[in-house]
């Protein structure tokens, strides 16, 4: 991805590039819209021309939608459809507001912690899973990063809070990146920090306006080693269930077969 400032202070553009080598499909992504480039390179006397199938700025996608197409979401879309917990987010009567790790933050949990995020992927373990993700989005409100900044701490669908703060570069200064705002309201080189249970994430991309919410991608994740514990006694819990039944049963037997 390709992040570039538009004239409209403080927006970014995104360009995707994606598919194979011989196929290569072009995006551009701004103020949480995602559009097609369907004609490129076209020239002009003072400029280069891109003719896309959708104007910027204007939502058209709601939470779901946006999570299942922008190209850097796909691994959380993906571990979101263990227990279904995409689906929620198709609901245009409902508001979310979603903190999306990047594929990044995922890679970095990989780089920490490559057991326990080889079984998550596998989907050894759907509801530590769900569990995590569940701590990332908040349900039935849609706010904007300034809203949630002024509200201090704010509460998400697992039930614990997270608190949302800004950074003008004084503090923190070397552990963030300036972060470019998709809709334009916050002064030049505010950034956006997400604090839970002691783990901080930049926000990379916020304020990304669905039809139904919102979403802000972060650089981390907010998961620690203990939400997956990978051991020689880890079982997932269909197999546990299955063998406490066994188990049961052979008991069972073995009483009326003394009788």
């Amino acid at each position: 991805m390709l992040q570039v400032r538009s004239a409209s202070p403080d927006v970014s553009v995104w360009f995707h590039a994606f598919g194979p080598p011989d196929n290569v499909t072009l995006s551009v992504d701004a103020a949480g819209v995602n559009a097609s480039i369907v004609s490129p390179d076209l020239a002009a006397s003072n400029g280069i021309l891109y003719v896309i199938d959708h104007v910027l700025g204007i939502p058209y996608q709601n939470v779901f939608k946006k999570l299942s197409t922008d190209p850097m979401m796909k691994i959380t879309y993906d571990l979101g459809t263990q227990r279904n917990f995409n689906e929620q987010m198709e609901d245009d009567k409902k508001k979310f507001t979603f903190f999306v790790p990047s594929n990044e933050a995922w890679e970095k949990q990989q780089s920490k912690n490559p057991s326990a995020m080889k079984k998550i992927m596998m989907g050894a373990f759907p509801g530590n899973t769900k569990m995590i993700l569940e701590r990332h989005l908040m349900a039935n409100e849609a706010m904007e990063l300034e809203e949630m900044v002024k509200q201090g701490k704010v509460q998400m669908a697992r039930g614990g809070t997270i608190q949302v703060t800004k950074d003008n570069g004084a503090k923190n200064r070397n552990k963030v990146a300036p972060q470019a705002n998709n809709k334009g309201k916050p002064e030049s080189g505010t950034r956006y920090l997400v604090e839970w249970d002691g783990i901080v994430a930049e926000v990379e991309r916020g304020d990304i306006e669905c039809t139904n919410g919102y979403i802000h991608v972060i650089r981390d994740v907010l998961m620690k080693d203990k939400d997956v514990q990978v051991n020689t006694a880890a079982v997932p819990v269909g197999a546990t269930s299955g063998f406490l039944s066994f188990t049961l049963l052979s008991f069972l037997a073995a009483k009326l077969l003394s009788l």
